[in-house]
């Protein structure tokens, strides 16, 4: 379920983010789903990201994270479970 008290911002600082075993998945304001991978290394912020194409999920990407999506309600989804549908999700 996404949780208005969890950013996308947020969500990428997470620990099971940061350390690759889960994805923050989002919705947009056009209604379209997201997912981003993201870390940060030698000092700087990585990501890739993927959105929904209605059957299943693109490729991942190069991904950069703008401003406005950051502060959209999002979800943590294990790594494992990423390749499902979003709108299955609980």
């Amino acid at each position: 379920m996404i949780s208005p008290a969890l950013t996308v911002g947020a969500a990428c600082a997470d620990p099971r983010v940061q350390d690759g075993s889960h994805v923050v998945e989002f919705r947009g304001t056009a209604g379209w789903w997201r997912q981003i991978k993201c870390w940060r290394g030698h000092g700087e912020a990585h990501g890739f990201d993927r959105g929904w194409l209605g059957e299943s999920w693109g490729e991942w990407g190069d991904g950069r994270l703008e401003i406005p999506a950051a502060c959209l309600a999002a979800r943590l989804v294990p790594l494992a479970e990423a390749d499902r549908s979003p709108v299955d999700r609980p």
